[in-house]
């Protein structure tokens, strides 16, 4: 189960009973005593109010009033909404781009200021451009995009490398260590901007094109200067 399902799954499980041992949340989430200490640990500092009970048979509650107070937005969260709004207008898919803007305006100014430099920094990454052709959109394969981005994103908080492996646009299959270092959307087409360790240069590789991704937790690297603003689809047909 992903951590973001867990920690919903334990925020209903403490909505709905008074009292829980840590074991018992444990079975019913599926997951270890330890990592339901854990997100217990990043419930709270989401802003939810997790009392604790010490001792024998003691437990976890969650306080009511914490259930409708604001927890903690995170930047990629805030992140993915921006992202997605700009994407939409790009494609005229957005029916109020102005309500749209003034609401996601009070989210970014609700930010801690630590979750404020975590979203500049994300954004000095990332790059929405004009949208694809229509033959690039016509080629693009979703089907496996979720589980990819998801470790792309994973990899460049933790600085990790990732090996790739990756179709060419001639058919061909390739592996590749790359240094994940930005994204690129030409919507809807999501390209990463990743540093070839064997080339030993920056290279574009279609996201709906990666067939397998691993993240090297044993090689970490560190960010390059990027120019996104301006920039291009990479390649001729979009």
């Amino acid at each position: 189960m992903r951590k973001l399902d867990r920690h919903r799954r334990l925020l209903a499980e403490l909505r709905h009973r008074d009292h829980h041992t840590i074991d018992a949340l444990a079975l019913r989430v599926g997951a270890s005593r330890r990592t339901v200490i854990r997100d217990i640990a990043e419930l709270r500092d989401q802003g939810y109010v997790i009392e604790s009970e010490p001792g024998r048979g003691g437990g976890v509650a969650l306080d009511p009033r914490s259930i409708i107070s604001r927890p903690r937005l995170m930047a990629s969260e805030v992140a993915a909404l921006i992202i997605y709004t700009a994407v939409a207008e790009k494609l005229s898919l957005l029916p109020f781009p102005s309500r749209t803007r003034a609401a996601l305006d009070k989210i970014e100014a609700s930010l801690h200021a630590e979750s404020l430099r975590d979203l500049r920094r994300l954004f000095a990454r990332i790059h929405v451009g004009p949208a694809s052709t229509a033959r690039g959109r016509s080629e693009v394969n979703h089907s496996n995009f979720e589980l990819v981005f998801e470790g792309i994103e994973r990899a460049f908080f933790s600085q990790h490398c990732i090996d790739l492996s990756y179709r060419d646009s001639a058919g061909r299959d390739t592996h590749r260590k790359v240094e994940p270092q930005g994204i690129l959307i030409m919507a809807p087409v999501w390209y990463l901007i990743g540093f070839d360790t064997e080339k030993q240069e920056l290279r574009h590789f279609r996201i709906d094109r990666i067939l397998k991704l691993e993240i090297d937790f044993d090689k970490n690297f560190m960010l390059r200067k990027l120019h996104l603003e301006g920039a291009k689809c990479p390649f001729g047909g979009g």
